[in-house]
């Protein structure tokens, strides 16, 4: 699902903004986290930008993402963090590379399941930037199922296997903890019954 300045239909702010319609809400989306295109899950959204603005005092209310994903490859580690920087590519500016030159991000991972050549993972994207668990897991040879960009034995209509499973953090007003966690897409779990995997 898109959230996107530059492409204007079918786009998750489209789907919310005739939500708000519906509903008679008049205001702007305030999202606490963003999705790639290409990938499905949570996505927490606020009505009012004075909650986004309490969301933000990280010290008083950490908000933390997790995300689930198959590689197509066998990672040697069963827990670890990813701690490269991240910058867009000269040649093309919608793909994102490791480099020096980049900004600072750390991707923390811990496996769920080792494959003959793959690996169920669960990740802990701490700096959300653009591509960051793509382009990390992906420059250590173990690039995510169905990714376009950034998977070679990727193949157009391939659904790209990453989502975002989970979010955790503690409400600003109640200061109650909220807990939102989805299941495993159908994509996945056909997936991960495929023999040989």
């Amino acid at each position: 699902m898109m959230i996107s300045k530059t492409i204007q239909s079918n786009t998750l702010a489209n789907w919310i903004a005739a939500y708000y319609q519906q509903i008679g809400f008049i205001g702007r989306i305030h999202y606490q986290n963003r999705v790639d295109k290409e990938v499905s899950g949570v996505v927490v959204v606020w009505k009012h930008r004075f909650i986004k603005y309490l969301m933000n005092q990280e010290s008083q209310t950490p908000f933390r993402h997790e995300y689930q994903a198959i590689l197509q490859g066998v990672l040697d580690q069963s827990v670890g963090c990813i701690d490269l920087p991240i910058k867009k590519s000269e040649d093309e500016l919608a793909i994102r590379e490791v480099s020096v030159e980049g900004e600072e991000c750390q991707t923390e991972f811990r496996v769920i399941q080792k494959y003959l050549s793959h690996t169920h993972v669960k990740i802990t994207n701490e700096t959300g930037k653009t591509h960051q668990i793509r382009v990390h897991f992906a420059y250590f040879f173990a690039p995510i199922v169905g990714d376009l960009i950034y998977n070679k034995l990727a193949k157009k209509g391939d659904s790209i296997l990453l989502y975002s499973s989970k979010v955790m953090f503690r409400h600003p007003i109640t200061t109650q903890p909220v807990e939102i966690e989805i299941s495993m897409p159908n994509e996945f779990r056909q997936y991960l019954m495929k023999p040989g995997l």
